[in-house]
């Protein structure tokens, strides 16, 4: 009896402080590194083991027994030492948002809140039915009818308890992921033990009850891929070619900033319906850029309906009863005429004869940009020669480090597309709309056509396309900016050839 308590002694006096000072020292060096398992060790140094030395002094030095009360109160305290270890433990090692360090777990939060349940009901299992003798099967017995009572009273509060579970187990979302139940649309910010929320595209938070959940359709947009599918639907007639249709629609989605083109955008048939075709759209976005779904459908939108407005497509036929009135003008007759008198009041056709002018203005045709349309694009061939009726345009080129840089803003009356003067080549610049633009355009056909008959406008539209050249090497930066349209030989376009021998010559007609 001597002999152990000799070693208990020894222990004590020497293993507790021990003990103590190495975990002093784990925890200071793990809280200095941030590490969340300093507190765990902080706790168990300075709450746990003071109290399981005094219990293990009263038990082994004075001969103590539990069925004394100061003992039972002396356990009850390491208990509840105990408790608030471990809960820090579960914290440091359970991560409920991203994972801090590798060795961590990370869990939803309905996980985590039940481990820490786990713990109290535990620890206050041991302290009640084994510290204090008391009989729990008997006080669940005495309680049996009040019970069913309160299971009565709560069974939405467990059936979303219950519910809850089985959505962690099965998992068909978590936070941060975007979904879709019924009429609401967000992202998942929480999840507990009784509801999940989300928070709506427009800052709204909604509570959803797990045991609505459970029973309900959910869609998960971003489970699968890192990107989301956004679908659309516009009706055209029956006048307008299918796959005219969908070739415009299409541009119109590659031409939108920040549209993924993997996976390349959708546009198809969907039905045909007494009046027009139904046309389905589906494009992606990165699942970062969700919140702004509504905005790019909108730019798509948008960008449909002026890229209709320049492609002449007909609305549905319509099922009531249009009258027009005798007399009416013809839209395009008056196009034609504010065409030809804006193209008169500007200095680059004064030079022209009338009737090589009316022939200029029967090729041209008006069309509509809204803001932030692409009208022309660096590496692609321009459509014709851009005359801006009204509105503005901001002309951008890249410089050496491939960084779009400014090179000229451009309003009513200014000149752009230029290349298309020289067949085979592509724009230098990319020219985006700054607001409601339009423009006239003018097939190249037509303009190679008036410069073969009037050496003056080929003279005027070569030093125009010589000081925009000139603008654009000052914009990129460097002098090789300008080689693209040096080396351009004129045995490769007839146009070209014409503009030199303007140039040498001197000549006007």
């Amino acid at each position: 009896m001597e002999q152990s308590l000799l070693y208990w002694g020894i222990a004590l006096i020497f293993g507790i402080p021990l003990l103590m000072l190495v975990l002093g020292e784990i925890a200071e060096r793990f809280e200095k590194r941030g590490n969340p398992l300093g507190k765990f060790f902080r706790a168990t140094r300075r709450y746990v083991l003071p109290l399981l030395a005094i219990v293990l002094i009263a038990y082994q030095v004075f001969g103590m027994t539990r069925s004394q009360t100061s003992v039972q109160a002396l356990e009850t305290l390491l208990g509840i030492a105990a408790i608030y270890a471990l809960t820090a433990l579960i914290d440091a090692v359970l991560s409920v948002d991203s994972k801090e360090h590798r060795w961590q777990v990370r869990v939803p939060k309905l996980v985590f809140q039940f481990a820490r349940i786990l713990v109290f009901l535990g620890v206050g299992y041991y302290i009640i039915e084994l510290v204090w003798k008391v009989d729990l099967s008997n006080l669940a017995t005495a309680l049996g009818v009040g019970s069913l009572v309160i299971a009565l009273a709560l069974q939405d509060t467990l059936s979303s308890l219950v519910s809850g579970f089985l959505l962690v187990f099965d998992s068909p979302f978590k936070v941060g992921d975007w979904i879709k139940y019924e009429d609401i649309e967000g992202q998942v910010i929480d999840q507990n033990w009784r509801a999940v929320r989300v928070e709506t595209i427009f800052w709204d938070e909604v509570i959803i009850p797990n045991s609505a959940l459970g029973q309900a359709v959910i869609t998960n947009s971003v489970k699968l891929y890192p990107w989301i599918w956004r679908v659309l639907s516009v009706r055209f007639s029956y006048d307008d070619p299918p796959n005219r249709v969908k070739q415009i629609i299409l541009r119109v989605i590659r031409s939108t900033e920040g549209i993924l083109a993997d996976p390349p955008p959708v546009v198809a048939v969907q039905s045909y319906e007494d009046f027009y075709i139904d046309y389905y759209i589906g494009y992606a976005i990165g699942d970062s850029d969700y919140r702004l779904c509504y905005d790019y459908d909108d730019m798509v939108m948008t960008g449909i309906y002026y890229a209709a407005k320049r492609h002449q497509l007909t609305r549905p036929i319509p099922t009531g009863i249009e009258y027009q009135l005798a007399g009416h003008p013809d839209r395009r007759v008056d196009n034609r005429q504010t065409i030809g008198a804006f193209m008169r009041s500007l200095p680059y056709f004064l030079s022209i004869q009338p009737e090589q002018l009316d022939k200029l203005v029967a090729a041209a045709r008006l069309e509509s940009y809204g803001k932030g349309d692409r009208v022309v694009r660096i590496g692609e061939p321009d459509d014709g020669l851009y005359i801006i009726f009204s509105g503005s345009l901001q002309l951008y080129v890249l410089d050496r480090h491939n960084r779009q840089q400014p090179v000229s803003q451009l309003s009513q009356g200014d000149i752009f597309g230029e290349m298309a003067l020289l067949p085979g080549e592509v724009s230098p610049v990319t020219g985006q709309a700054l607001e409601d633009l339009e423009a006239i355009v003018i097939a190249p056909e037509a303009i190679s056509s008036l410069l073969e008959g009037s050496s003056r406008f080929a003279l005027e539209m070569n030093q125009f396309i010589e000081e925009r050249k000139r603008i654009v090497r000052l914009a990129q930066g460097i002098e090789e900016a300008g080689m693209a349209f040096e080396n351009m030989s004129p045995s490769r376009s007839p146009i070209l050839q014409q503009l030199s021998q303007a140039t040498e010559g001197g000549t006007s007609s």
